[in-house]
């Protein structure tokens, strides 16, 4: 009788001391899954983001005789929305602007005109848009493609004179990649580059040519989850 229980209590301290064994195994796989369940809720859904940064146009830029301002390099500024599936892959859509304002003179005969044109570039396109998990749930990578509509709209004054007003149109593509941090639960703060390669039908004097803008832009915002 004596050895039976001694049996049975070395049996039962075996199960327990295996129980507790497993206890941490189990803590870190509950950890590991819901860190994994984090990152997706964390990058799953709607985003609404906001971002803006300097831009660089890298192709040839015909504004007449320029005297002042650059019209190469000046900023822009982005307001997407983007809806992003558990597959970590989605769709948006992409308003950009570019903006900038240069001084030029015009020679006619013997007179000479001096005038202000300020130039918007301004871009719309649906696009696809993408995530790729990092190790921490607050940190991301972020990626988009796109095609959509270019407008160039100038409008050149001279003091309150109105001179003209000019509107163009194309189409173009963009592709971005970024990074985002999370501040906040619903709140991220993001950067990145940003390509735009757009073909613009510009009408002069009866004729139509087509003009190629190319762009690099660095932006950095805001992103909002929803």
């Amino acid at each position: 009788m004596k050895k039976l229980s001694i049996l049975i209590v070395s049996v039962v301290l075996f199960g327990t001391l295996a129980l507790r064994a497993d206890e941490p195994a189990a803590a870190e796989a509950a950890i590991v899954k819901d860190t994994k369940e984090m990152k997706l809720q964390r990058n799953t859904g709607s985003f609404i983001n906001v971002s803006g940064g300097p831009a660089l146009i890298l192709t040839e830029v015909d504004m007449g005789n320029v005297t002042s301002g650059e019209p190469h390099f000046s900023g822009e500024v982005n307001i997407g929305y983007e809806w992003i599936s558990k597959k970590k892959i989605g769709f948006g859509f992409l308003y950009n602007g570019y903006f900038t304002g240069v001084g030029c003179t015009e020679y006619t005969g013997m007179t000479i005109v001096k005038f202000h044109e300020r130039w918007g570039l301004h871009y719309f396109a649906p696009q696809l848009a993408g995530r790729i998990l990092l190790k921490s749930p607050k940190w991301s990578l972020r990626y988009a493609l796109g095609i959509g509509m270019v407008m160039s709209r100038e409008v050149a004054t001279s003091g309150e004179e109105l001179l003209g007003r000019n509107y163009d149109y194309g189409y173009g593509t963009n592709m971005s990649f970024g990074i985002e941090f999370l501040v906040a639960q619903n709140v991220g703060i993001t950067g990145g580059v940003k390509m735009l390669d757009g073909v613009i039908y510009q009408r002069y004097s009866g004729q139509t040519n087509n003009g190629r803008i190319v762009r690099v832009d660095l932006d950095f915002g805001i992103s909002f989850h929803f």
